[in-house]
C-alpha cells in the first residue's frame, strides 16, 4: 500500500535530499530510512525507478561520498545501501554505470580494513555482489 501512494516518489526524494545534510544526525537517519525501505524488493524497485531516470538528486555520487565520512554511522548505512542495490541485477546496472564506479569499488575495498566489523562486512557484500556481472 504504502509503495502505491501517488506521492511517494516525493517521499523518497525528499529523504534522498537529506543525504545531503551537513547534519551527522540528519545524514545518518535518511540514510537508515533508504536503507530500510529498499530492503523491501517493491522499495528497491521504486528507488531504481526514481534514481535512474531522475538526476536532480545524484544519489550514488552522494553514496560514494558517504563512504569516506568521519561519522561511522553514515558509512554503515552509505555501505548497507549499497549492498541491497548491489542485489538485484538492476541496481548493479546502475552502479556499474555510474560515473563513480571506480571511486566507489576504491572506498568499498579500504574499508575492508575498518575497525568496525560491520563496515567491514557490508564493504564485503557489496564487493562480493559487484562482479556478478558480466561486466563487474
Amino acid at each position: 500500500y504504502f509503495f502505491n501512494q501517488p506521492t511517494m516518489n516525493n517521499i523518497f526524494l525528499f529523504i534522498t535530499q537529506l543525504l545531503l545534510s551537513d547534519d551527522n544526525c540528519i545524514c545518518v537517519n535518511s540514510a537508515y530510512i533508504i536503507g530500510s525501505i529498499i530492503e523491501i524488493e517493491n522499495g528497491l524497485e521504486l528507488f531504481l525507478s526514481i534514481f535512474t531516470v531522475n538526476c536532480t538528486i545524484d544519489v550514488i555520487q552522494r553514496l560514494c561520498q558517504l563512504l569516506t565520512h568521519s561519522d561511522f554511522d553514515c558509512v554503515l548505512n552509505a555501505t548497507g545501501i549499497l549492498g541491497t542495490i548491489c542485489s538485484s541485477k538492476e541496481g548493479r546496472d546502475f552502479i556499474l554505470n555510474h560515473t563513480s564506479i571506480n571511486d566507489i569499488v576504491s572506498n568499498i575495498a579500504m574499508l575492508l580494513n575498518s575497525i568496525n566489523v560491520w563496515i567491514a562486512g557490508n564493504a564485503a557484500l557489496v564487493l562480493a555482489r559487484i562482479p556478478i556481472e558480466g561486466i563487474g
